[in-house]
Parts: structure tokens; C-alpha cells; sequence
């Protein structure tokens, strides 16, 4: 042997990696020392042997392929496979192939160089689980995920922190954590933290949980939970942050801070009105007298009526503030709720004009309240004629009634409301709606947006304090171009008490489906996510269509999407559905409303829809659920797929 092939020889037997040569028809004529300790075969019995002795059987036609692409003089790539050992042990190896040529430059077989990549493999595969584990618990977690470089630019941010801040990942992904949540205020004390630990100082906030306030995309400062970890990497450190909002504390301390207010201004009004009654009975009573004196004297009688007039005014004012202030004389007694609805609408059929439709949906059997009619009556009117005014070129007036309960949950997030039997009466109109900026603004005594001279500002105020006095409760509905809906509670009388109990008896019926809940509400998405997840459901949340949608792309799969019929943005329910069906086509769909009948007597909604009407108690979300579950597709729905 000369000199040139031991060399050769010597560098095949001691190369590290498996070489292995094979003629054209896969007999092996080349095993080196690595080979036989990666396959186990010794080299006498492996050469002259087929190649596939360490092929598996679902890999043999790939041996066969390679085999006659090489013998066509193509090029085989390099690429990972699967090979066993002696024994059967699978492994994955790391494969590059190459034609080996005879002295005269004919391809006479092929070479391979093969190293066991199995480790590093299952190595990577392992990692890959574990990213992807992570990333799962961090996209499914129920708090805000952040995570920042050592610039302060967002390298993370989870669905729960887009429903939160209401910025898109894309959105803030390489912005300035400090231009987009923190406060203007605290971003110096943020930044100089920042710089701080990254020079060795340290940290007064890592590891702990604290409680700061953070900034959103509206432009509102809420109040959140905040712990944030350091992880240092080759390329510097990464701070990972878990944020918890507070929905509920947020809706109590407003719920607080507004009963607060509302007693305070209720005070100040009531001391006014009881100081205005006692100089009113001096005027009027001297009034009086004047008439008497003057009775001869048109000129002068005329004046004192005048008089008389705008003291009559101004006991009607007074009046008003002390319902506000809840402390009117009230002669409450058993009353009839559909009764006195139907003798108000024969009165607000004259006094509204034909231009206002008024439509009467009543509830059969309504059990009886304990309450001051005349006072209810007033209130119904001073409802009534603000919904004129929001609809000055003509609409629709619905006044409903229907026996519903208030549970626990319901009180809690509305503050000063008592868990029970009510009866509600609301008033709804398709009129322009109160802006959100003013909502919470429409109790108090005074305020008002119409033109000077043309309100006073107090005919809600009444309604509020009337209302609260009588142990109700009334909440307002409204969008701005879609309508308001006032709904008035009022507790049903005593005799009721033992059919509640029965009431509240009753199974309830739950699943394990998966449910999509969309809400622009925080209160009410979190509210109905607790009912549906004690029901056994699987539930999602999304505080918009974008976000439902956005949920469906990134792979969510859902049994019943359970939205509202009105939300903010350019997509409301029903273009929701459609958009979901035709992801989707298997998702039943369930809408609730706060108006619901403005909506479906409004043009908005197809009969056969199913509808859910706002407030609901726990048996009436878990039986719809179970209906829109177990029907087949409506009508509606049937046309919405034929359209795609």
C-alpha cells in the first residue's frame, strides 16, 4: 500500500464522524471505526452488507431515491433523517452525501458522512416545548404580561396587556414603556430606576408586588398591581412584568366615590330646599294677602299673579331637590306597575305629539310594588319628555315592565343595591344617547345640556332621588346615535318573599363548552366570565370585535360567541357574528343588550335572533346559554352563512 492510501486510511479510521461508502445498489463497501461504534455493527459484518440494516423501514425509499439521484449525477443535499443501531435504537443523525467516483471518474456509489445529532435534537425540541410552554402561560394568563430591554423599549406585550392598556402588540412593540403607560409625572422617578440598577444600585421594586398608577391608551390613569423580575441574557437584561388590573376595586371606588358625591350634593340640596320652603311660605302667604288688596285693581292684580306665578315655580323647584335629596313626603302603597304605565301612556300620547311613537311592552301577572304612584307617575313624565327632547325630529318610545332579580354579584358592583325580587320599569327611546364624557353627570341637580331658559336641570335628579328613596334602584343604558334606556327598580312587596325562595331553588344548568364573551364593559365582561366560568365553561374575553377576531386568528376556538349587540368602535355585534361565522361556520352566537327592545323593534336585530336582556340574573345567562348551545342554526344565522 503506498504511502498516499495509508494516510487516506489512517484519517478515515480516526475521523470522528460516521463515513460510510455504498455502491449504487446500497451495499456498504466502507465502514470506518466511527461507524461502528454509532451503528454497533463491526466493520466485517457491515461491509458487503445492504445500507439498510440501519435504515428504518419508513425511511428505506428514501435510501432508494438517493441512490438514483446520485447515479444521475444530481446533487443530494445535506439533511437530518432517522437511522437505528444495532438493537433497534432510533436516532437522528445529521446525513451529507456525496457520488463516489472510480479512478476514470464514473460514479461508482456514494459517500456519507453521518454524526448523531440525537442530543442536541431532543436538546432543541426540549427548549422549543419549554418557549412554548411559556409563551402559552404567558398569553393565556388572566394578568398583563410586559417584558422591556435595558432601553426601555417593549420587547413583550400579551392579549390581557393589549385589553388592558388598549394598545396592539404591534403597536407598542419597540416603543418606550415610558412614553405609552407610565404617567407623565412618574416617568423621570421610572426612568432614573431604570438606570440605577443597570449601574449597580439596585432596586427598591424588583421581586416585590407593588401598586402604582399607570396610564392608557384612552389617556385614563388606573390603579394596578405590579411585579416586576430581572433576567439578565448575553445581550443585557430583560425585565419581565406581570400587571393585574383591578376592575372590581376600580367600579367600587367609583360606585363609593359616586354615592359619596350624590349624598353630599343631596345634603346641600335638601338644606337648600327646606331654607327656600320657608321663605316660599312667607311669599306665597303674603301673595295671598296682596290678591285680596288689589282684587279692585287689574293692573295690579295682574302683577300679583305674575307673582304667584313664579313662586308656584319655585315650590315645584324646591320640590324637586328634596326628592333629589330624598327626603319628599312619600304616601307609598300597593300599585299596580302595567296599570299606571298604561293610564301615563294615554297621557303621553297628547302630550308627546305624533311624531313619537310609543310602543308598551309589558309583562303579564307583574306582582305588585310598594310605592308612591303620584310620585312614579311624575317620574315616568320627567322620563318621558327627556326622551322627546333627545329625539326633536321624531322616534320611538318604549316603556317595558317585567319581574327580574338583583343578585349579589349585581349589587355589589352598583353600590347601595339590596339582592332581591324587583320590578323594572324602563324607558327607552332611539334617540341621539348621552355622550360617555357626561354620563355619570345626568343625576345631579342642575345639570342639564339643553339651551338656557329651556331646563332646569332637575327632572333626572327627582327621578334619581324618588327612586332611591322608595329602596330601588336605577341604572342608565345609553350610546351616543343608538338611544338611552333608563330602567327604574323598584322591590316587589313583601308577600313575594317565599316565592323568591323557590325561585332562587332552582338548578341551574352549566357545560363545558368553550364560550366567547365580548363586552366593552370591564364590570360586565368580568362579571359574566366569573358566572360562566362557576357554570363549567370554558371562557374567553375580549372587550371588543377587534380583540374577539384577533383572539379567533391566533387560533382560539369557541363553541358560542356571547357578545353585545352595541359596542364602541367601527364593528358592532351582529357585523361581529358575521365575521365569526365565516371563520368559524359551527359557532352559535348569543347577543345581549342594554336596549334590547330599541334594538328589536328598532330595525337592529332579526326576531329569531337570540337575545339576552341586560341585567340578567345567573339562572337567566346559564338557560340562554344552554338554548343558543343546544339550537340549531336560526334563521338568521342560515342567511348570514348562505351570504358567505
Amino acid at each position: 500500500m503506498r504511502d498516499g492510501e495509508q494516510v487516506a486510511l489512517a484519517a478515515l479510521q480516526s475521523a470522528e464522524d460516521a463515513i460510510v461508502t455504498v455502491s449504487l445498489d446500497g451495499t456498504i463497501t466502507t465502514w470506518n471505526a466511527a461507524a461502528e461504534q454509532l451503528f454497533g455493527y463491526p466493520a466485517g459484518e457491515a461491509i458487503g452488507t445492504n445500507i439498510g440494516i440501519i435504515v428504518p423501514d419508513d425511511r428505506k425509499a428514501e435510501i432508494s431515491a438517493e441512490l438514483a439521484r446520485i447515479a444521475r449525477g444530481e446533487r443530494v443535499r445535506h439533511y437530518e433523517t432517522t437511522r437505528i443501531a444495532r438493537g433497534g435504537r432510533p436516532m437522528i443523525v445529521s446525513l451529507s452525501v456525496s457520488p463516489l467516483r472510480s479512478p476514470s471518474g464514473a460514479i461508482v456509489g456514494a459517500s456519507k458522512i453521518a454524526r448523531d445529532i440525537t442530543e442536541r435534537k431532543n436538546a432543541e425540541e426540549a427548549l422549543l416545548e419549554s418557549e412554548e410552554m411559556a409563551r402559552g402561560i404567558i398569553e393565556t394568563a388572566l394578568d398583563a404580561f410586559i417584558q422591556m430591554d435595558e432601553d426601555g423599549r417593549m420587547i413583550g406585550w400579551n392579549p390581557q396587556a393589549e385589553a388592558l392598556f388598549g394598545w396592539s402588540r404591534d403597536e407598542v412593540i419597540g416603543k418606550a414603556l415610558g412614553d405609552l403607560i407610565v404617567p407623565e409625572r412618574l416617568r423621570a422617578r421610572h426612568t432614573a430606576g431604570v438606570a440605577r440598577f443597570l449601574q449597580g444600585g439596585g432596586s427598591t421594586i424588583l421581586g416585590k408586588r407593588i401598586e402604582m398608577d399607570a396610564l392608557r391608551r384612552d389617556g385614563t390613569e388606573i390603579k394596578v398591581g405590579l411585579k416586576v423580575t430581572a433576567l439578565r441574557r448575553r445581550s443585557g437584561y430583560v425585565f419581565n412584568a406581570f400587571v393585574q388590573d383591578f376592575p372590581e376595586k376600580r367600579a367600587l371606588d367609583e360606585q363609593l366615590r359616586m354615592s359619596q358625591k350624590m349624598e353630599s350634593i343631596g345634603q346641600l340640596t335638601g338644606g337648600v330646599a327646606h331654607d327656600f320652603n320657608n321663605m316660599l311660605t312667607v311669599i306665597t302667604g303674603t301673595i295671598e294677602i296682596l290678591a285680596e288688596g288689589v282684587a279692585n285693581d287689574p293692573k295690579l292684580a295682574a302683577t300679583v299673579k305674575l307673582i304667584d306665578e313664579a313662586a308656584t315655580r319655585g315650590v315645584e323647584m324646591t320640590q324637586r331637590l328634596l326628592a333629589f335629596a330624598r327626603k319628599q313626603p312619600l304616601q307609598p302603597y300597593s300599585t299596580d306597575v302595567n296599570t299606571l304605565l298604561v293610564d301615563a301612556a294615554k297621557l303621553l300620547r297628547q302630550t308627546l305629539g305624533e311624531q313619537i311613537e310609543i310602543e308598551s311592552i309589558l309583562q303579564d301577572e307583574l306582582p305588585p310594588v310598594l310605592v308612591d304612584a303620584s310620585q312614579l307617575t311624575t317620574a315616568l313624565l320627567n322620563l318621558a319628555l327627556n326622551a322627546r327632547d333627545a329625539m326633536p325630529y321624531g322616534g320611538k318610545l318604549m316603556l317595558e315592565t317585567c319581574d327580574v332579580h338583583l343578585d349579589e354579584a349585581y349589587a355589589r358592583a352598583n353600590g347601595e343595591v339590596r339582592p332581591g325580587q324587583y320590578v323594572m320599569m324602563a324607558v327607552s327611546d332611539t334617540g341621539r344617547g348621552i355622550p360617555a364624557a357626561i354620563r355619570d353627570k345626568v343625576f345631579d341637580p342642575f345639570f342639564t345640556t339643553k339651551a338656557p331658559g329651556k331646563g332646569t336641570g332637575l327632572g333626572l335628579s327627582m327621578v334619581y332621588g324618588f327612586v332611591k328613596q322608595s329602596g330601588g334602584h336605577i341604572k342608565i343604558y345609553s350610546e351616543e346615535g343608538q338611544g338611552t334606556s333608563i330602567k327604574i327598580y323598584l322591590p316587589q312587596a313583601r308577600e313575594t318573599d317565599k316565592v323568591l325562595e323557590l325561585a332562587l331553588a332552582a338548578p341551574i344548568e352549566g357545560g363545558q363548552e368553550t364560550v366567547l364573551v365580548v363586552e366593552d364593559d370591564a364590570l360586565v365582561r368580568n362579571f359574566v366570565m366569573g358566572q360562566l366560568k362557576s357554570l363549567g365553561y370554558t371562557t374567553l374575553v375580549a372587550a371588543n370585535a377587534a380583540e374577539a377576531l384577533s383572539l379567533i386568528d391566533r387560533g382560539a376556538t369557541l363553541d358560542l360567541l356571547f357578545t353585545d349587540v352595541v359596542m364602541p368602535g367601527t364593528m358592532n355585534g351582529r357585523q361581529l357574528a358575521e365575521e365569526v361565522i365565516k371563520r368559524l361556520p359551527s359557532v352559535k352566537v348569543l347577543f345581549t343588550s342594554d336596549t334590547q327592545n330599541a334594538i328589536v323593534h328598532h330595525g337592529r336585530l332579526d326576531p329569531d335572533i337570540i337575545l339576552l336582556p341586560k341585567p340578567y340574573r345567573k339562572s337567566d345567562l346559564a338557560r340562554l346559554v344552554r338554548v343558543a348551545l343546544s339550537s340549531p342554526l336560526t334563521p338568521s344565522l342560515k342567511r348570514l352563512l348562505a351570504a358567505l
